[in-house]
């Protein structure tokens, strides 16, 4: 039996043999078949062999309308695992959105890994956000350099998507990108999108939730805490006060760091000398914070026990204790002193009471709390007056050392408070 070759082609070949006149087979083929033809006769004499071959057109894409001309090293690096294909938006609270983005050029990574954008339709909820973009279009190699395509927006897979946005299933809208490639990664010049949660896909990886990583996602990003940090009372210790932060986390993970902020009133305390917040690092298994009293100056007061009190004309008087918010620690060599006093000033009603006026309080130094404290004494004096019940309030004006001039070092931290 003798047999005949079929040629390769993209769409068809055509084989005959003319001793005979007679057409020896006639076959379609597909790009990657090989078939054999066979002959029920022997062949006696070809005198001719016609091979019609024709090939499909190769699909191309236009040029990039920006300049691309040293972008493979100016593109700036978006290294964000998230952007995967892989990850859903129910795995993160943490949506991504580039509706900040500016316009220019990217080149996406994965952990340090070049990805490319998908070149097929990403379904919603994909890619770390809600509606995910992905590239329509082919992606060019070395030689084609920049070429355009669409950043094609997937709102979903409803009907009634179409009539509010147009466009088609999977690419409802379209932003106008390219993509260019730089011998072994690509760079897309992108657009913001046009609002949130709408990002551009990335890659392909699996990817962890925020605050995972490792094998299977099994180790904690951070630390967890698992009980709040402890502020311990503040103690005088080789006279400076200091105050502590206990960090109740175990001790043997020297892998957990930590960063303390000291705050007063819910506001970072200020260095005095750079202006910048108070933040100490804990590592190697530290686990205790500590903040010397000098560096809380200008953020320490005083509070009025009770803070208010309700009194009749010529009745009983009742006493007001006005106390520093902080124990107060005599440097080493010393006793502790008090030596800054308080003014008072009144209001009635809405009107100045000028009869508190001139009125100061010198500050007593409490050996049990070890807190500064004045103690002040209201009497509510009958004027045989029928006005009814009134409201009085009093402030405090700014602590002022004694000598108002010179403050000793230990009490320079109570100025102007």
């Amino acid at each position: 039996m003798h047999t005949i070759a079929d040629a390769i082609g993209n769409l068809h070949g055509v084989i005959t043999r003319k001793d005979d006149g007679k057409k020896v087979g006639k076959k379609k083929k597909s790009v990657v078949d090989l078939k054999i033809l066979e002959t029920q006769e022997p062949v006696k004499s070809v005198k001719e062999i016609v091979c019609v071959l024709t090939t499909a057109p190769v699909a191309s894409a236009a040029p990039c309308p920006f300049p691309s001309q040293n972008v493979c090293q100016s593109a700036k690096v978006l290294d964000e695992p998230h952007r995967s294909t892989k990850f859903t938006a129910s795995n993160t609270s943490r949506l991504l959105c580039d509706s900040g983005m500016h316009d220019g050029w990217y080149r996406f990574k994965s952990n340090g890994i070049d990805v490319a954008m998908p070149t097929s339709c990403i379904e919603t909820d994909h890619c770390g956000t809600i509606t995910p973009i992905w590239f329509q279009g082919i992606l060019p190699s070395a030689q084609q350099g920049a070429v355009e395509g669409k950043g094609c927006i997937n709102r979903g897979k409803e009907d009634y998507l179409l009539f509010a946005y147009g466009g088609t299933k999977c690419c409802h809208e379209d932003l106008q990108i390219c993509a260019k490639n730089c011998n072994g990664y690509y760079v897309y010049r992108l657009t913001r999108s046009p609002g949130c949660s709408i990002s551009y896909c990335a890659g392909d990886q699996t990817a962890c939730a925020y605050g995972k990583y490792g094998r299977n996602c099994a180790f904690d990003l951070y630390p967890k805490m698992t009980s709040q940090p402890i502020l311990e009372t503040p103690k005088c210790e080789n006279g400076n006060l200091q105050f502590r932060c206990l960090i109740p986390f175990d001790s043997q993970d020297n892998k957990a760091n930590f960063n303390v902020t000291w705050m007063v009133d819910g506001k970072p305390v200020m260095d005095g000398r750079t202006h910048q917040p108070i933040i100490q690092t804990l590592t190697n298994g530290q686990r205790i914070a500590t903040l010397k009293a000098y560096k809380l100056a200008k953020n320490m007061g005083k509070r009025a026990e009770p803070p208010s009190i309700t009194t009749s004309e010529n009745g009983t008087p009742q006493l007001i204790t006005l106390k520093t918010s902080i124990p107060h620690c005599a440097p080493l060599g010393s006793k502790p002193s008090c030596d800054f006093a308080v003014e008072i000033k009144g209001r009635d009603n809405s009107t100045n009471d000028y009869s508190t006026a001139g009125c100061s309080y010198t500050f007593i130094y409490n050996q049990i709390n070890h807190k500064c404290e004045a103690k002040i004494k209201i009497v509510a004096t009958r004027d045989f007056v029928k006005d009814g019940d009134k409201t009085h309030t009093l402030s405090f004006k700014p602590i002022e050392t004694a000598q108002n001039k010179h403050p000793s070092l230990q009490n320079i931290m109570w100025m102007k408070h």
